[in-house]
């Protein structure tokens, strides 16, 4: 059986939460995440860099913020 990365399910569980509304402007802290999902810093940081390099969020003074037009996107991937 082949298991999904964890910080692909990072990824997909950030994915999910923009799209339920969960998360409208800014995602959590690394910190706070990785204590949450029982997982560490780098694997969050890793989920974090790859919505950044896909368009989905900016960082700015180390706070990551969700892009506008792609939590449209979001909704059009069912």
């Amino acid at each position: 059986m082949n298991e999904k990365s964890k910080y692909l399910q990072i990824y997909d569980y950030i994915i999910e939460r923009i799209e339920n509304g969960e998360y409208t402007e800014q995602l959590p802290k690394i910190s706070e995440l990785a204590k949450q999902m029982s997982v560490s810093k780098a694997t969050v940081s890793h989920a974090y860099r790859i919505l950044k390099s896909e368009g989905y969020i900016k960082v700015f003074a180390g706070k990551a913020y969700i892009e506008k037009d792609e939590r449209e996107r979001c909704y059009k991937w069912e």
